[in-house]
């Protein structure tokens, strides 16, 4: 073991002043160096990577001044970490409050002075600590005193430390509006928490140490609940300014966040998908739910202003059937029926009292469907739907209501998904990104893994896919307000969050479905890419079934594998079981993996 990790191991189990003397008794690969071992510092960048950015790390291209302004800088580089510091080297050289907000950018030399050069002055601490070898240099303005960054020694230490408030904010900018706020800087753990000062009060990660695997992660009372796996959960407590609070109450209700024992449990249900996409494998996941009801139990299943909202309420018994159908089938994920039980789909269909209750029961019916299985079947992730679904149908744009009647109705439903034990968000139905960003925000907001759905997508007439966008209050938002966007341009904001940890293509036609994923992969997105098309035909409000040979489906799925790196794989309306255990079975033959070479989905 390298000297750190066996030094946090020593700390983390025995009181400090018998790991101190249990460290002494070993030779440390570090003692007396000047450095700590290049291997170490690698383990080091890519934990941090693995646990915080499993699928990128954000670019920063931004500009920032001391208290005093006479002192501007201009940052180029990479976030590689950003999160609440409680080390003693932050709280007695660098920082400006305890704990410290911090963040690591690289490389080393990102930041450039553009205007006041001669008051840049800098100090140097001669000795760090037993761990961090080295000087450090800390520069600062020589007539304010702001500190701006810290240059470390150690050529393993490429990155340089800096912290959010010297960057320049607008004043009401973002998205929801927070007062000096960038989403991008948001802190996504507490590290060396068992030297704080104080006990946090927020649903952070907790790591005692640092972030190598297998190191003690404990609750905001320092007790050890768990150890570190990747990736970790992405909670946030946004520490808002009273202004910020004003902001947010002006949307509606908070949304409630998962608590940090509920987010460990997700999270590690979310990564054996994510790891079997990204190292080659496939997901199955679950087909479409409402249409299959609709197949069994007819066309009342359906309501003219609700769409499948009242099926949970109605049709339970044939919703579990639905789900145990999918478990039987191998899927992976199993979706509830959420899809159409935000309030204001419900207050359209003249059950808004019922919101609770609908979206409760739901998930119930989910789980229950999953424990009716052989213990042989390894659990499906429980996912559930937070959609953008239209309600009603005065007009091709749907009715909506105004922002902050909207945005109070995502809020709610994710909080009860949130309590009601969902382990990921479908952001689904994502056709506008102007009205998809109501309900991006409630999701990401919960800090469980979120899934981002492009819904509906279609072709311009040059071929390209596109999504839609309107200035208008949702409110009095009709079709002639809207505006088309390429998919490339309106995907790009809903996937600055790292709780997104995936995107899909689905209620999309398995002909347009190609050329919607490769727009996603244009948008800059190299992570986890899924996709789950719709088959037939929608006449308000029903499904019109028109089912196509299996081996058709097959053959799509495959070009998307080949053509896109598409691992996630499932069925939307219209697609049932039958598909589903078709995809299973292709997965388990092996067949997928060596086939398909010099596909193109244009040829179906």
């Amino acid at each position: 073991a390298d000297c750190l990790s066996h030094l946090a191991w020593c700390e983390i189990r025995m009181p400090r002043k018998r790991a101190a003397r249990w460290c002494n008794l070993y030779a440390s690969p570090c003692a007396g160096r000047s450095e700590m071992p290049a291997e170490l510092w690698a383990n080091l960048f890519d934990s941090l990577a693995k646990a915080f950015y499993p699928t990128g790390n954000p670019d920063i291209h931004m500009e920032g001044h001391c208290k005093c302004n006479k002192l501007q800088f201009r940052v180029d580089g990479t976030l590689t970490a950003a999160f609440m510091c409680h080390c003693s080297m932050c709280r007695w050289y660098f920082a400006q409050a305890n704990p410290s907000h911090t963040l690591w950018i690289e490389p080393a030399t990102a930041l450039t002075v553009i205007e006041g050069q001669e008051h840049l002055k800098q100090w140097t601490v001669e000795r760090l600590s037993r761990n961090l070898r080295g000087q450090a240099t800390v520069y600062f303005c020589g007539t304010c005193g702001t500190n701006i960054n810290v240059r470390f020694s150690d050529p393993g230490a490429r990155m340089t430390l800096m912290w959010p408030w010297n960057f320049k904010f607008a004043e009401w900018g973002g998205t929801p509006p927070r007062h000096g706020y960038a989403e991008i800087f948001s802190p996504r753990f507490h590290a060396h928490y068992e030297n704080r000062s104080v006990d946090a009060e927020d649903s952070l990660p907790k790591l005692a140490d640092i972030w190598l695997e297998g190191m003690a992660v404990t609750n905001n009372a320092g007790d050890a609940i768990g150890s570190i796996t990747f990736p970790m959960p992405n909670a946030y407590d946004l520490q808002m300014s009273s202004d910020a609070v004003l902001a947010d109450a002006a949307l509606g209700a908070c949304v409630h966040r998962a608590s940090l024992e509920q987010l460990h449990a997700a999270w590690g249900a979310t990564r054996s998908l994510l790891q079997e996409a990204q190292t080659g494998g496939l997901v199955v996941l679950d087909g479409g739910t409402g249409t299959e009801v609709q197949r069994i139990a007819g066309t009342q299943s359906m309501d003219n202003r609700g769409w499948s909202c009242n099926q949970v309420q109605d049709f339970g018994d044939v919703v579990e059937q639905v789900h145990c159908q999918y478990c039987s089938a191998g899927a992976q994920c199993i979706m509830a029926n959420t899809y159409a039980t935000s309030r204001h789909v419900l207050e359209r269909a003249g059950i808004g009292s019922h919101v609770e209750s609908i979206n409760v029961k739901a998930m119930d019916l989910v789980r229950s469907a999953i424990a009716k299985q052989p213990k042989a079947v390894v659990k499906p992730l429980i996912g559930a739907s937070l959609s953008c679904h239209r309600g009603g149908d005065e007009n091709a744009f749907g009715v909506w209501p105004d922002s902050d009647s909207l945005q109070r109705s995502f809020n709610e439903q994710a909080s009860i998904l949130v309590k009601s034990g969902a382990e990921a968000i479908f952001l689904e139905m994502i056709f506008c990104q102007s009205l998809a960003m109501y309900a991006w925000r409630a999701a990401v907001e919960t800090g469980l893994p979120v899934f981002v759905c492009l819904g509906d997508v279609r072709l311009d007439e040059t071929g390209q896919p596109y999504m839609w966008w309107s200035p208008s209050n949702p409110k009095s938002l009709k079709a002639s307000d809207r505006e088309k966007i390429p998919v490339v341009e309106g995907l790009k904001p809903l996937l600055e969050h790292p709780s997104v940890v995936g995107v899909f293509v689905h209620h999309t036609s398995i002909a347009d479905t190609g050329p919607a994923l490769k727009a996603v992969r244009e948008a800059g997105w190299k992570g986890p890419l899924g996709a789950y098309p719709d088959q037939g035909e929608h006449v308000w409000p029903n499904w019109t079934f028109q089912d196509i040979p299996v081996e058709n489906f097959i053959a799509a799925a495959q070009g998307w594998l080949d053509e896109y790196d598409c691992r996630m794989i499932g069925g939307c309306c219209g697609l049932g079981p039958r598909y589903i255990k078709a995809l299973h079975e292709w997965k388990h033959s092996g067949a997928w993996k060596d086939g398909g070479a010099g596909y193109h989905s244009s040829k179906l």
